[in-house]
Parts: C-alpha cells; structure tokens; sequence
C-alpha cells in the first residue's frame, strides 16, 4: 500500500493537470490507475475500494491509491452513473461527518487528521477548484485544518459565503442521510419538509440556492419558487419514476407524472443489496435496453381480470403498445391492495400511483368495467387472458380463532371493523407493521397526519430548522400518543421487522416504538377467548388482555377462474398476488405485468 495521505494539507490539495480525474479530486499522480472500462470490467475491485471509506479507522487511514483509483473510477464514469454514489454519498458523508463537531469524532475514529482529510477531501471533490481557494487559506498542520473548520465555518451561513468566495456558481442544498436518526427522504416525510433550510440561507449569500429533498411533482417546487424559499429544486428518485417528468411539468399534464412514491424498494434497497437500481412504479428505470414497450403489429384482444397494481400495470401496456383491452374488477375502484396501502399514515403517496394509473387508462382507451366479477363465458372470445385477480388473507391456525374479537387486517384498514383500544396483531411482516401504524395514529384531521403536515412530522421526530440552541437541528422529539395500546408479534425468534426494506425498516421500527407498540418475538399462541389472547414466550405464559386481534398471518392466492379457463381458446396468464402472495410484493407484481405485456 501507498503511504497514508496525512502529512499536510499542502500535500493532499496538489494538483496535477496530467490526470482531470486526479484534477478535480485533488491529488498528486504517481502511479498508473483504471481506466473507465477497467472499472466496469471489476466491479469487485471497484466494492472493495468503496467499502474501505465505510469502514475506515484513524489507525488504517485511508491508502493514497485506493482514493486515485476510485476518483478514476468514479469520477470518470459519469454517464454510467457511478459518480452519484461516489461523489453524492461517500463524499458528502464525509464533509458532513468532519464539519458536524458532534459527530466527526464518530464518522473518523477521534482521528482529528482524518477529519481534516475527509473534510478537504470533500470540499474539492465536491467543488471542484472553487472550494480549493478556501481551503488553501488553512495553512499549517491537519490538525489546524481541523480547528478552522469546526471553529470558522460551525454556521450554515458562514460556510456557504466562503464556498461563494472561492469562486462557486451556485449551492445545492441538502439535509444529510441515513446516519442521522431522521429520516430524510421516505415516504413518511412530508414533501419539501427541509425547503425551510435553503429559505434560510437565501439572505446570506448572493448564490442561487437549489433545494431538495421530498420534491416530486411540479406544484411542490412551483410553491416553493414563488415564495422565494429557494432559486432551484434537485430531484433524483422522480426521475426514475417518470423520465419524462420534466416535459410534462413544462406542458401542464401533471396529471399524467408517474409520481415517486419514496418507498426506495427498488431504488436505493437494490443499490445497498448490490442490486441494479429499478424503481418500482416504473419497472423499466435502468432496464431501458430491455424492457421496452413497442408497438405492436397485430393488436389482439386482451382481457385484465383484477385493477390491482398487476393488473393496471398490464392493462395499460398492453394498450400502450396498441393491443385492445378490456379491464374487469369486481371493485368499484381501481387499485386492488393499494386502496389498503393509501389508508396507512405515511403511504399517502400511494393516492398518486392510483391516479397515474386512472388517467393512463383513460387516455389509452382501455375498456375498464368495474362492479364486474368476470365469468368464464365473459373471457372466451379473447386472446389473452391475464389473471390478476389479487389474494385472499390466510388464517391463522390458533384455538379460538372463530372468536368475535378476531379480524382480518383487511376488515381494520376498510372500516368494517372498529378496533378497541387494546390491539394484538399476529404478524409482525410488512402488513402487520402498517396495520400497527394505521391502529396507533389518530384518524387525519383536515390537515392531514404528520407525513402531510410538516410542523407535526418535525415535533414526531425532533426537528428543529430554527436550530434554536439545538446543535444539528435535533430537538426533543413530541411524538403524539397513541390511540391504542398495540401488541405486534410473530412466531419466528429474533427482531420483528428485521426483514423490512434495508432503507426504510428503522424508521417503521422508530415510529412504533415512538408510539410504545410491544414488539415480540418468539412467541406461541395458545388461544383466542373472553380474556383476550394467550401467548407463551420462552415457556412463561401470559394473557393480552386485549379487544380484538387482528391476523396478519399471510395470504393465498386467489385465482378461482383459473380452473374454468381450461381449454380456453386464449392463452392463459396469472400475475401478481394471484401468483405469488409473499407480502403483497407490489415491484414484483407492476414489474410482472409490464413486462408480460411488452411480450404479448
């Protein structure tokens, strides 16, 4: 390994105009490094250079080629897209970690030479020479770099005048990440909630100011451009969902944006799994060269049984690509499971898809015939029969399970049960933490819960953009009691949860531990009756003395037709729940459609 980059701040700011990767970041070149198609060719090499800057120590340091080859790697790959990990997330995790005094000591092992290197490390990386001329001022040892930063430039404000100093055109605004105990950017954070941040920097600097953050649809950031709280807006996830976002903002057809939900199912879960990166209303983000709907040259007659996601995302592919559709559903809505998604406080979002999805309908001329069950004789006549006809909850296999007190999740979230103050819930998967959220969230007054009122959201979970004596803008959190006494629980040892999205399951987790939800696992159930609900834990019995018990146990497939379609003359398809129930996997079922739709 190369010698560790400490010695001063000299060393690590020299420049060298033979390498531009090495130029931008800001070290010296002494020896070879990848090229771009290197890079793509090891992508192992390439996870092994950035797992090191995740999980570095003030002993290790970090090697002097191991950061020329990333800049290489990362900064010249630009259109391959590497750069916005590298530059977007190492970097700045870096810059923050150093500058913030309450937390440089965590981000860089009490090494105070590291923080002086991550920190000018970032500041040129991300800056590129316009920061240089600022830092360049701090003479003298790492450590003095240090001192200045956290001593000179503690305040928002007073960083961002020597950014503009140095030569900067402008400032993209951000609040931080997974680091923080905040979320930041899911779908149970209001949108533009951090809009308040740029809106206070704006008098101090003559730069233009972007904001981000939970800005997805064109009236977001057109109510924050008129109240002047910012000169720009950034968006990423958006456009995954919808590439051409922008052009329908510039036409007035907002109604037709495929709106980001924030879940990060797809999106930023793939990038941490090692996956491709996809986003789930929109299966074709980053498979553009493979999934593609094309039109067709012998439109057929397809019918879609279930408006579900499945079913809407075929549907509407299908007649994209200019076959004749027909829609049935039994409902009198579309939208399947998400009609149950959208009542959970936080999955306000979900009221967006099902309205991209109405109006893709309409203008594609699909045939949609809701309060209709489909009948066998109904679907002979077609050529494509697509199953997408959803799930029928499982029951759980408990004496007593016949009792008055026990419900399905679907009765909860509809309305045809009202459930008692004291609630257990059997399963603790991604629907029984929703229903646990749904129980212990008072109903939305006008203004709607704290996902859609920023002033409730930032008093749930200790915001503070005033920074009112409040380093880092963290405050005491005054989250609202919950309406209910809430038990979650499942039969499997360990964590319930642990098997929620990578990105997103601390945040479930936080919020119903906020609202004092007991979260249990290892249990046994003994029975439902009178007294409520008897479990074992570890061989030591016990009552909950509860009102209902709600089972979130699981589902089956619901496919009845199936049987009757044999011999049918059309071909056959089943998508979606119907075939695959798991935890009602919404990215499996839209992606499945699509993509059976784009073969038809």
């Amino acid at each position: 390994m190369s010698d560790p980059l400490w010695p001063r701040a000299s060393t690590w700011l020299a420049r060298d105009d033979r390498d531009p990767a090495l130029h931008v970041l800001g070290l010296p070149t002494s020896s070879a490094s990848i090229s771009p198609s290197e890079a793509w060719r090891t992508p192992a090499a390439l996870r092994e250079i950035l797992a090191r800057f995740s999980t570095f120590d003030g002993e290790r340091g970090i090697d002097l080629e191991d950061l020329r080859r990333a800049s290489r790697a990362g900064l010249l790959a630009a259109v391959g897209g590497f750069i916005v990990p590298f530059t977007a997330g190492v970097v700045t995790m870096l810059l923050f970690g150093a500058l913030a005094p309450l937390t440089s000591a965590v981000v860089t092992g009490s090494d105070p030479r590291l923080v002086a290197t991550a920190a000018g490390l970032a500041l040129v990386s991300a800056f590129a020479g316009a920061a240089e001329g600022a830092l360049r001022e701090a003479k003298g040892t790492a450590d003095d770099v240090a001192q200045e930063l956290e001593e000179k430039q503690a305040k928002l404000a007073g960083l961002a005048q020597r950014f503009e100093a140095a030569g900067a055109t402008l400032i993209n605004t951000g609040i931080g990440w997974h680091e923080a105990r905040i979320p930041t950017i899911v779908t149970s954070v209001p949108r533009a909630a951090f809009a308040g941040i740029t809106a206070r920097l704006k008098p101090e600097v003559g730069l233009p100011l972007i904001a981000t953050n939970r800005i997805n649809m064109p009236e977001v950031a057109e109510r924050l451009l008129a109240a002047g709280q910012a000169d720009m807006v950034s968006m990423a996830r958006p456009l995954l969902a919808d590439p051409a976002w922008v052009a329908k903002a510039r036409d007035a057809r907002s109604d037709e944006i495929n709106t980001c939900i924030a879940c990060n199912q797809a999106c930023l879960d793939h990038v941490f799994e090692d996956k491709r990166a996809s986003c789930l209303v929109n299966p074709r983000a980053c498979s553009e060269t493979e999934l593609n709907y094309l039109p067709t040259a012998t439109p057929l007659r397809v019918a879609v049984v279930g408006a579900g996601p499945a079913g809407l995302a075929c549907a509407t592919v299908a007649a994209e690509r200019g076959h004749r559709v027909t829609l049935f559903d039994a409902a009198g809505e579309i939208g399947g499971q998400f009609n149950l998604a959208k009542q959970i406080p936080g999955k306000e979002e979900f009221h967006e898809t099902l309205r991209y999805f109405a109006r893709r309908l309409q203008l594609l001329g699909v045939d949609v015939r809701l309060r209709t069950r489909a009948e066998a004789s109904a679907l002979a006549d077609f050529d494509h029969v697509v199953l997408a006809t959803g799930i029928v909850p499982r029951d759980a296999d408990i004496p007593g399970i016949d009792h008055p007190k026990v419900c399905s999740y679907i009765d909860v979230l509809t309305g045809r049960v009202t459930a008692g103050s004291r609630v257990a819930i059997i399963g603790a998967g991604g629907i029984g933490f929703d229903v646990a959220e749904f129980l212990v969230h008072a109903p939305a007054g006008a203004e709607g819960g704290p996902s859609l009122d920023p002033v409730l959201w930032r008093a749930e979970w200790g915001v503070d953009l005033a920074y009112t004596d409040n380093r880092g803008g963290l405050a005491v959190a005054h989250p609202e009691p919950p309406v209910r006494e809430v038990w979650l629980l499942q039969r499997s040892a360990g964590r319930p949860g642990a098997r929620l999205g990578k990105t997103t399951g601390w945040i479930h987790r936080a919020t119903l531990k906020a609202k004092r939800v007991k979260m249990l696992g290892d249990v046994t159930y003994l029975g439902i009756d009178d007294r409520g609900l008897r479990i074992s834990i570890g061989g030591g019995e016990q009552i909950l003395p509860v009102d209902h018990v709600v089972v979130c146990a699981g589902q089956q497939p619901f496919k009845p037709l199936l049987s009757q379609l044999t011999g049918a003359r059309g071909a056959v398809h089943v998508i979606g729940g119907a075939d695959v129930a798991a935890e009602l996997d919404a990215k499996r079922a839209i992606e499945q459609g699509s993509r059976l739709a784009a073969a038809l």
